[in-house]
């Protein structure tokens, strides 16, 4: 089922003709432009490499999800992450918003930016269940002693976001550039907001975030 999801997941980010990007370098690219890519080589290396990829993929989320951290605290998260782009081969900016990070990858033909975005942090939940992966973390919340847990999904979202850079480090046979951003403190920190403060739209001549 895993294994289903995630191929679904890739195709429909990569294998979609977007017409409409979220996210583009300019308003005449955002109208105009579609991304191209090739969507034989891309489809027979996704159907090659999904095996691979998923079990990294959940080896991760399995990482991810035994060490959470809250909002503007995600340390430990933020330099596994910054570890594995960087073993990709991706240039990584790092302490944007404190703790959140972005990668890029440019394809070997111009086109419009697409940006890829992931949320990094959990919530102050003691996690009740025997996962072998179970997150055993505590920390002080608001003056009590709290567990800490990835109960809305976060976890996956990071290691998704991984797998998505994996594959395409490795299948750049595209137009334009992916840029991906794992954002600090979505769980009401306002990370998102701290992160176009830090030049994140500006930098790359964003027009639309969401």
């Amino acid at each position: 089922m895993y294994k289903s999801k995630l191929l679904q997941l890739l195709l429909l980010l990569f294998l979609f003709p977007v017409s409409a990007q979220l996210m583009s370098v300019n308003e005449e690219s955002l109208l105009n432009n579609t991304i191209l890519i090739n969507y034989i080589s891309l489809a027979k290396s996704l159907n090659q490499d999904i095996d691979g990829l998923m079990s990294k993929v959940i080896k991760w989320r399995h990482y991810f999800h035994q060490y959470p951290e809250l909002g503007n605290r995600e340390f430990r998260t933020s330099k596994r992450i910054e570890q594995i782009l960087t073993d990709l081969g991706l240039e990584v900016q790092t302490e944007i918003a404190y703790t959140g990070l972005t990668a890029y990858i440019r394809g070997e033909h111009p086109g419009p930016l697409i940006a890829l975005r992931a949320d990094i942090d959990g919530l102050p939940v003691t996690e009740m269940t025997n996962l072998p992966y179970a997150s055993t973390e505590k920390t002080t919340y608001q003056g009590n002693e709290v567990g800490v847990m990835h109960a809305c999904g976060h976890d996956g979202h990071t290691a998704m976001l991984l797998g998505a850079a994996k594959i395409l480090s490795l299948n750049n046979d595209f137009d334009g550039t992916v840029y991906f951003i794992f954002q600090p403190a979505e769980e009401g920190g306002g990370g998102g907001l701290e992160m176009c403060r830090d030049g994140l739209m500006h930098r790359w001549g964003i027009l639309v975030c969401m």
